[in-house]
């Protein structure tokens, strides 16, 4: 998954994500495969790991998610891209079963 962000003073900059899913459609690893920001800006894996087994619901910072301090664009682009793919299976695996 590639996202976009865009902030008012520089074009958008791709990040890519792996985003994998377990038969269930529960989220079970993020990687970043491509960040293209400040390092202190990218996602830790402990981050990403909040949100792993969360139902899509509670997959957001009003929910269960922490935001990352200075990274707002960051962890707000990562948490779209997974509700995403958690939404797609969603639709397209489990409300077909």
């Amino acid at each position: 998954k590639t996202s976009f962000r865009k902030n008012s003073d520089s074009p958008p900059k791709p990040e890519t994500l792996l985003i994998v899913l377990n038969a269930q459609g529960q989220l079970t690893q993020v990687q970043t495969l491509a960040f293209h920001e400040p390092p202190e800006y990218q996602p830790s894996q402990r981050w990403y790991a909040q949100m792993f087994n969360l139902p899509l619901e509670d997959i957001s910072f009003r929910a269960k998610i922490q935001g990352i301090s200075g990274a707002t664009l960051s962890s707000r682009s990562a948490i779209d891209s997974v509700r995403k793919v958690l939404a797609v299976y969603q639709i397209n695996v489990l409300e077909k079963q």
